[in-house]
């Protein structure tokens, strides 16, 4: 949260600049890196992703958008910290991956 201001600034200052994907390049690095150690893990029998590739990608795309918009809204530090595990009670992940 430390850099919270400049990621402000990425989310909704940057249109016509090159960083005007921050967000989408973001969360389409982020799926890419845990949907493959996700599926590595499901091979070794260490888990159950119990998502299609779409669906996996649509929730991780909704799930960063609720915690980018915390800091678009400027919650503060101890706000944030407080919505988080209701954004994490909200998608119920430990439901839709068993470990």
């Amino acid at each position: 949260y430390a850099e919270a201001e400049t990621v402000k600034i990425l989310l909704s200052k940057s249109d016509g600049t090159i960083y005007s994907n921050f967000m989408h390049d973001f969360i389409e690095e982020n799926f890419n890196l845990s949907y493959t150690f996700m599926k590595d893990l499901e091979s070794k029998r260490m888990c159950k992703l119990d998502l299609s590739y779409e669906e996996y990608h649509i929730l991780l795309t909704s799930f960063w958008t609720a915690i980018f918009e915390m800091i678009i809204h400027d919650f503060t530090l101890d706000e944030a910290l407080n919505f988080a595990p209701k954004i994490n009670k909200f998608f119920a992940w430990n439901q839709l991956i068993e470990f």
